[in-house]
């Protein structure tokens, strides 16, 4: 009696859920063409960059990994809150195709999106459902509605929304700090590879993961270095950024902190040198310059005679260093998925549990490498259409930067680029993750400022 009872409540559970997302779609839709659609946006920002770190650390359960000091259990109900973010971003951005696309005057998705919607089916749908395991679930075009409606953002949205994320950044960032003096067992991972001893551990601080820290922590440097416009704050922003890029320890978040920083001088150079005296074809060599001059210090970085003698003697005293700790082991098995399957790989489950299991790869989630899980996981096609994605993605910051000196998209893609060669930002399993977070901010940067002059691209307080 009391299973039935259950089973019923669930089912009445369901239909209120169901009721209620309607009404939450009609009303997100009713806002879009009204002034609430701006303060919409700055809350769904915030939300957002909640539910992707600490939200859904605390709902799996805090401690980084099993090397940490102490790992919780999941906090109840904090997954709920997690998944209710998730349907109000759903409605959120049905409501705006509804509206932006489909009503009167409606807009046409650019081709970044439009490579962004390939990309996904490819990765997500044609590979789940002819991929190895031939399973597909509905979650997996979660982020779908998310990537057309990104596109479809007003100045004024993006504006206040990028404004929610920044708070949330910050928000974020300067919590892991708290919590590495409040609660330093459950905010450091205790690694093999940690390179601070005196830390005692690399910090993870609200998030899941040091590298997740990592990753937010250079979103935050970017956010406040381009976007804040008070000194005050981006100072408070750039502080805290460089501390958790220091005390999380994540090798590519270094790198990719040292690549950002070229391209920032690359970018007092053009605006230095170019002005709009100067043709295009002028700028453009310039920028391209400057970029290679970026490009070829970080392949001496790389691959530098010197790193690869400090690389040497680290493998000496620590295992697991003379395969990239571990990645070129992982990279192997995903390959192999690929080479079984070619045309459309193994599938999106690639690196779920079962599959780890199956491997003998208990803690790893992901081929950490976007291009090699992408080749595992999609095949050809899902390759074919994550290259498409971030060639339209590169030709259109590019053409922002030549166009209206805005530095901000281009810097973070390639930013989002570097952190794809060890880890897998751009799964898009679900559209609230640190990487599917990254994208979102980089196609509202993408959105057209029709008040801003070009000149003013060059103070670093104005985005696309």
């Amino acid at each position: 009696m009391n299973e039935y009872l259950i089973y019923s409540l669930l089912i009445v559970l369901a239909f209120a859920l169901a009721i209620a997302s309607v009404g939450v779609l009609f009303g997100f839709a009713n806002a879009a063409n009204s002034k609430l659609s701006g303060g919409i946006s700055y809350v769904i920002g915030f939300a957002m960059v909640a539910a992707s770190t600490f939200i859904d650390a605390a709902a799996n359960g805090m401690g980084g990994s099993l090397m940490a000091a102490v790992r919780s259990g999941p906090v109840p109900g904090l997954i709920w809150l997690k998944r209710a973010i998730t349907v109000g971003l759903i409605c959120y951005a049905v409501s705006l195709v509804v509206v932006r696309m489909l009503g009167r005057n409606g807009r046409t998705p650019s081709p970044l999106v439009v490579s962004g919607v390939f990309y996904l089916i490819s990765v997500n749908g044609v590979s789940a459902v002819a991929g190895e395991t031939g399973e597909a679930q509905f979650a997996y075009f979660y982020a779908l509605p998310v990537m057309l409606a990104w596109g479809l953002m007003r100045e004024n949205e993006r504006h206040l929304y990028l404004r929610g994320v920044s708070l949330g950044v910050s928000s974020v960032l300067g919590a892991s700090l708290l919590a590495l003096i409040v609660l330093p067992d459950y905010a450091l991972t205790r690694s093999f590879t940690t390179l601070l001893g005196f830390v005692g551990g690399r910090l993870n601080g609200v998030t899941s993961h040091p590298n997740t820290l990592g990753q937010i922590a250079i979103l935050g440097f970017l956010l406040a270095f381009f976007f804040e416009k008070k000194e005050s704050f981006r100072w408070v922003g750039i502080v805290l950024a460089l501390a958790c890029i220091g005390l999380a320890q994540s090798k590519t978040a270094v790198l990719v902190f040292a690549v950002v920083v070229g391209m920032i001088a690359v970018r007092y150079f053009v605006g230095a040198y170019s002005s709009s005296s100067l043709s295009y074809q002028a700028r453009s060599g310039i920028l391209a310059f400057g970029l290679f001059v970026v490009s070829l210090l970080t392949g001496i970085l790389m691959l530098g005679v010197g790193v690869d003698r400090i690389a040497r003697a680290a493998t000496d005293s620590v295992p697991g260093l003379s395969t990239l700790t571990g990645r070129t082991d992982i990279w192997s098995a995903t390959l192999s998925e690929f080479v079984r399957n070619p045309l459309t790989g193994y599938g999106p489950t690639i690196w779920d549990p079962a599959f780890r299991a199956s491997r003998g790869f208990i803690e790893v989630g992901q081929a950490h490498n976007q291009f090699v899980h992408t080749l595992g996981a999609g095949g050809i096609i899902g390759f074919v259409g994550l290259v498409s994605m971030l060639v339209i993605a590169m030709y259109s910051a590019f053409r922002r930067v030549l166009r209206d000196l805005d530095w901000f998209p281009i810097t973070l893609l390639v930013a989002l680029i570097l952190m794809c060669v060890s880890e897998s930002p751009l799964r898009f399993e679900h559209p609230l993750t640190v990487g599917a977070l990254l994208w979102w901010v980089f196609l509202a940067a993408m959105i057209p400022s029709a008040s801003s002059l070009p000149e003013s691209g060059q103070n670093g307080s104005r985005m696309a």
